[in-house]
């Protein structure tokens, strides 16, 4: 880069577009001549890019090794449809697997937490309430 090649920075914001417009309008106009600069950029865009595609095949593997058996409960109950004989067997394996999914979703363990605790709670509270004391 020359001396009047703008800073890594400069170009980085150009990438995230983030630059006000004049500084942007320069920034294009030093690409059309400047050689260094525009291969630095193309690099840069190209490795941002192969991280966002990474990153959304990971995230696309990650919700499918999550939901397996959401995809195990739809394929056998399209299944079961498909192959009438076996209607019962596909319907009840893909009722079990649903059954499996809901069991192990997060949420689904979040809910138990919570009601467990809402219970945990009360008996808690109803112990040292006073209408409790007048009881006794």
């Amino acid at each position: 880069m020359n001396r009047m090649c703008p800073s890594e920075e400069i170009l980085s914001a150009y990438l995230s577009n983030t630059l006000p417009y004049d500084q942007k309008i320069w920034i294009e106009e030093h690409l059309i001549k400047c050689d260094k600069c525009r291969i630095l950029i193309a690099d840069t865009h190209k490795i941002v890019n192969e991280f966002d595609l990474k990153h959304s095949l990971r995230h696309i593997l990650s919700l499918f090794t999550h939901n397996i058996f959401l995809m195990i409960s739809l394929v056998t109950l399209v299944l079961s449809f498909l192959f009438p004989e076996y209607f019962l067997q596909f319907l009840t394996a893909s009722v079990l697997s649903g059954i499996k999914w809901i069991v192990d979703s997060k949420s689904m363990k979040m809910l138990i937490m919570i009601h467990e605790a809402w219970k945990h709670g009360n008996k808690d509270n109803l112990s040292d309430s006073p209408h409790n004391s007048l009881h006794k």
